[in-house]
């Protein structure tokens, strides 16, 4: 008969008794684990770091897809501001000949040019 003393279990004296009556309970092993304990806990482990490693992956995948994202941005506004730039350089350019066609429009409608041509 099995003997209880402060909620533990004792063996009782008689070993053989014992042996007959409980030895399922220790012979019981369940994926290697002596008393028949589960191994579910480690299971559930494994599973959850499976999915953290995936979490984190497919958040660095988005990261870099976002980063190339914004440097094709960078690049695309790049681009406009140098032909922002060289039309700026052609305007001066352009301002330059007008004026220089203008004075010479000025001169040659001139009196003074007048009276010198035959």
């Amino acid at each position: 008969m099995r003997q209880f003393k402060n909620n533990f279990y004792e063996e009782p004296n008689d070993r053989a008794f014992a042996r007959a009556n409980f030895s399922r309970v220790y012979s019981v092993r369940k994926n290697g684990v002596r008393g028949g304990g589960s191994s579910s806990g480690s299971n559930s482990m494994v599973f959850l770091t499976v999915i953290a490693a995936l979490a984190v992956l497919v958040l660095g995948v988005l990261t870099l897809a976002l980063g190339a994202r914004v440097s094709e941005f960078d690049y695309k506004i790049s681009e406009q501001e140098q032909s922002v730039s060289e039309l700026a350089q052609k305007r001066a350019e352009l301002i330059l000949e007008n004026a220089k066609n203008s004075s010479y429009s000025a001169v040659r409608s001139s009196e003074l040019a007048d009276t010198m041509t035959p």
